[in-house]
């Protein structure tokens, strides 16, 4: 036992974010800072007692992509879990608490639990004589991964940080199988600014004899990486059929819990995962010869396989919240794929809930990192929207410390920038394309804007009969306002 806080615990945790110089710097020294990563893994667990072999008893699924890796975990675990099955799972980001990325049986740890853990890993590394304070990322996939050791789960499903190949998760050696979801840009300054680039990148937690599922892949050439890095390294790969193909118990459809249509893809690529795992046939194929061209087989899904499915709940995922007259619509969409899938959820739903009805249609919108903007922004004008805010990520003006969704990598000068360019970038894009100037408002915080579309004195809102709000542009976006609007946080 430990005496010592949550609060403090998570503060000690968010001396672990690296400063805004840090991260540039490791950025311009390249990938070989990025290697570094994966030793210094290996040499922490090792300095806690957690060897190979214990992580080769998790089981592991390891599971990479651009966009929908999150939600194809989460569908996994689900599935597993339904079937019976002794789960960790091991997500990033987080939307409210840090607890919800590492999870058993579904359900976040405890704070207690986090807090005995925590402080039985860091006392453990700083004993080591060789400790250096530890990147935030790679502690707590050192946490997460003991944590499943110690919780002696059946089976552990593990998400990439960035990329795969120099990921501090892709320390699992022998996992019994590895799912690659759709592939599209984003991080570029860490994976390269080509899809081959970035396909490579991903395609690193192949291993030999290690069965390997991907979706059918938007970019040719990213699947043909793919298929030449399997080869390389003798990984049978299979790419996933539709779910549609599947059969099930008498006939019943599958229904998926997140909603979004690209949902389907990354269900299937669940199912296979799943099959790979509990048949460990595709072990004898390994080593023969094998074409990369192949579709996995469908095949009959149990229904305890179709409860885990759609049971499964992942928040900040194309999800709908209605809150009184305000229809919040969410999704940590932030790549130019994604945003395109979040504008079509977006408007099939909120046409549906506008026949009627006087609806005013808000963006609410930020990006981070290196991203585009204008790449982002341009899909969503076919929303329609009446109005735009764009806010910081932080929840509040002036953030503790002890927050468990503050980032201290960036200073507030430059988040406040970044809103200001991406508002300025909307007026542009609306200007160039219908002659017009939109309304819009900035916000140095959430809660601020939250307020705004409260406020009932506020007669440009308060004229609606009902505000669809979409917030899209970044997890973290999503997650400040769900801590707001829903705080709870979600088992």
């Amino acid at each position: 036992m430990t005496d010592k806080s949550f609060k403090e615990t998570i503060a000690t945790l968010n001396s672990f974010q690296s400063s805004q110089e840090t991260i540039e710097r490791r950025v311009k020294e390249g990938i070989y800072q990025y290697t570094k990563r994966l030793e210094k893994t290996t040499r922490m667990l090792q300095s806690i007692d957690v060897q190979i072999d214990d992580l080769v008893a998790l089981n592991a699924i390891h599971v990479a992509g651009t966009k929908g890796k999150g939600s194809t975990c989460a569908l996994t675990e689900s599935i597993f879990r339904s079937c019976g099955y002794k789960t960790g799972l091991y997500t990033s980001p987080h939307l409210i608490s840090v607890r919800e990325r590492i999870r058993i049986n579904g359900r976040p740890v405890s704070e207690q639990q986090f807090v005995t853990h925590f402080w039985n890993v860091y006392n453990g590394l700083k004993a080591d004589v060789n400790y250096e304070t530890p990147a935030y990322f790679t502690f707590l996939t050192v946490f997460a991964f003991s944590m499943f050791c110690k919780e002696k789960v059946d089976v552990a499903i593990i998400e990439v940080g960035v990329g795969g190949e120099y990921d501090a998760t892709n320390v699992l050696t022998s996992p019994i199988a590895v799912g690659i979801t759709s592939l599209g840009y984003d991080h570029l300054s860490i994976l390269g600014n080509t899809i081959e680039s970035i396909a490579w990148h991903k395609s690193g937690i192949f291993k030999k004899n290690v069965p390997a599922f991907t979706v059918p892949q938007t970019f040719e050439a990213a699947m043909t990486v793919l298929r030449k890095r399997a080869d390389k390294k003798q990984c049978p790969l299979y790419v996933c059929p539709p779910l549609e193909s599947y059969s099930t118990e008498n006939d019943n459809p599958i229904i998926v819990g997140i909603q979004g249509e690209i949902q389907r893809l990354n269900a299937s690529l669940a199912l296979q995962l799943y099959n790979a795992w509990i048949t460990n046939k595709w072990h004898s194929k390994c080593g023969q010869n094998f074409s990369h061209s192949e579709t996995a087989s469908a095949f009959k899904v149990s229904q305890q396989q179709l409860k885990g499915i759609k049971d499964c709940k992942w928040q900040g995922r194309c999800q709908y919240m209605p809150q009184g007259r305000i229809h919040y619509f969410l999704d940590g969409a932030h790549t130019i794929d994604s945003i395109q899938h979040c504008v079509r959820w977006f408007t099939v739903h909120s046409q549906k809930l506008s026949v009627g009805k006087k609806v005013l249609k808000v963006l609410l919108f930020n990006c981070t990192g290196q991203r585009n903007v204008n790449t982002l922004l341009t899909p969503l004008m076919l929303a329609n929207f009446d109005f735009a805010i764009f806010t910081t990520n932080n929840v509040v003006a002036k953030e503790s410390k002890t927050s468990e969704i503050s980032n201290f990598n960036v200073d507030t000068s430059t988040k406040l920038e970044s809103v200001a360019i991406n508002c300025r970038a909307w007026k542009e894009l609306i200007a160039h394309r219908f002659g017009t100037e939109p309304l819009t408002q900035q916000f140095a915080c959430i809660s601020e804007a939250i307020d705004y579309l409260r406020d009932q004195n506020n007669s440009y809102v308060s004229d609606a009969q009902s505000l669809h709000v979409l917030i899209t542009g970044s997890l973290h976006l999503v997650g400040g306002v769900l801590s707001i609007i829903d705080p709870k946080l979600d088992a």
